[in-house]
């Protein structure tokens, strides 16, 4: 009896079975839970690929709508045809690229794709969880008005050097931005009734108004011209708010385009911009408005003639005027007036309250000393919002920044 009593004491004295079967259920959980971090992180990046595909399929569909040069069924397939390139890797997560759903509305200025995936799971499949059911949505929204952009462009000296944050010479980096600008805001073949030009003025201490210059300087001589003292903060044209002074220092290394739809032709004449001399801002600025505003019509005449500024105003607008001012330094130049930071900021506020927007770019600028005041020169001056205003430190950046002012522009956007 005693021998009995014994044994059953030992037996349950005896943990190594019960530190056994923790062992193996502790086994199970951390594999689950090893598991869950595995398939979890696989549904997490096809979830970021599968949205950024259907994005993607959106934006290209809304841009080829706004373009005007493919039917609606063309449109949509070429959506597709971004979502497939876009949703490639979700072969990582052991899934098959599906075919999209796009419905394009050019009526409503609405775009929408949807798409859905099952991804298998692979150590959660021995819970039951066998796939996960991913689904992605997104609508763009656009609006296809006719726009005038006219760009003050900085060619001074400094626009030889490198940038601080990479690339160059500056100039250079210019002309790459502008054309990609170019060949995305102007339409490869544009709506009927829907016009978008883009003008150029080039400064550094003046302005080269070519055949332009007789009317504004009352036929005072040569091509270039500096500021005009009489209503010097107005858009008014030379004969009806007074003439502009000839330059008493000759021409900057590249001349004047007014409004176009000519993409080609504004790409090539950027390309023979040179950089040189110093830099007087608010001349360029004046030009870039003038290019834009109601009164010059009858001034720059027959295609080059912008329109009225009623069509920008209204609950339904169908003009955007914009004027873009680019500079990689200070203004350290004037011959008439006050200093040209203020003019420039005069002219700014003037544009602004005709319904202008204005964006900015200061490129390569740093933030002490004179640099700083001319970075916040450019914020003071650029429309009220982060998307009017650029700071850009390299070559790379400034395409950046024009890409994303063309965005601004073309209206064309991801809603949902």
């Amino acid at each position: 009896m005693a021998a009995a009593s014994k044994t059953l004491k030992n037996f349950q004295d005896d943990e190594g079975g019960a530190v056994a079967i923790m062992f193996g259920l502790m086994i199970i959980v951390c594999a689950t839970m090893a598991g869950l971090a595995i398939d979890y992180s696989r549904i997490l990046m096809a979830r970021k690929t599968l949205m950024e595909a259907t994005d993607s399929a959106a934006l290209a569909t809304g841009r080829a709508l706004i373009d005007g040069n493919l039917t609606v069924a063309q449109a949509e397939a070429m959506g597709q045809a971004y979502f497939t390139a876009n949703a490639k890797d979700l072969s990582k997560a052991n899934t098959a690229v599906p075919t999209a759903t796009i419905t394009a509305d050019p009526d409503a200025k609405l775009v929408s794709v949807s798409a859905q995936i099952t991804v298998p799971m692979t150590l959660m499949a021995i819970t039951g969880f066998k796939t996960s059911k991913i689904d992605a949505a997104s609508k763009v929204s656009f609006d296809a008005k006719d726009l005038e952009v006219g760009m003050a462009l900085d060619i001074t000296g400094s626009m030889a050097d490198s940038p601080p944050g990479g690339g160059g010479p500056k100039i250079d980096a210019l002309k790459f931005a502008f054309e990609r600008f170019a060949t995305t805001l102007i339409p490869s073949s544009q709506q009927i009734g829907r016009k978008v030009r883009i003008g150029v003025a080039p400064y550094d201490m003046s302005v080269d108004l070519t055949k332009y210059a007789a009317a504004a300087t009352n036929s005072a001589g040569g091509s270039c011209v500096v500021e005009r003292i009489n209503n010097t903060f107005t858009d008014l044209t030379p004969s009806g708010g007074g003439y502009f002074y000839p330059s008493p220092a000759g021409c900057p290394n590249g001349t004047m385009m007014p409004l176009t739809d000519d993409k080609a032709g504004l790409i090539s004449h950027v390309k023979t911009f040179f950089p040189g001399r110093s830099t007087a801002g608010h001349i360029g600025l004046q030009w870039g408005w003038n290019m834009i505003a109601e009164d010059y019509a009858s001034f720059w005449g027959g295609a080059a003639a912008p329109d009225a500024y009623s069509k920008t105003q209204g609950s339904k607008p169908t003009l955007v005027k914009a004027v873009i001012w680019m500079t990689d330094g200070q203004n350290n130049t004037q011959w008439h007036g006050a200093g040209s930071d203020t003019q420039a900021k005069k002219l700014c506020d003037a544009m602004k309250a005709k319904g202008v927007l204005v964006f900015t770019i200061g490129f390569g600028l740093g933030n002490s000393g004179l640099e700083l005041t001319a970075k916040n020169l450019l914020k003071s001056c650029a429309t009220p919002g982060a998307q009017y205003f650029a700071d850009v430190q390299s070559s790379s950046d400034l395409d950046v920044a024009l890409q994303s002012f063309a965005s601004t522009l073309g209206k064309l956007r991801v809603s949902q």
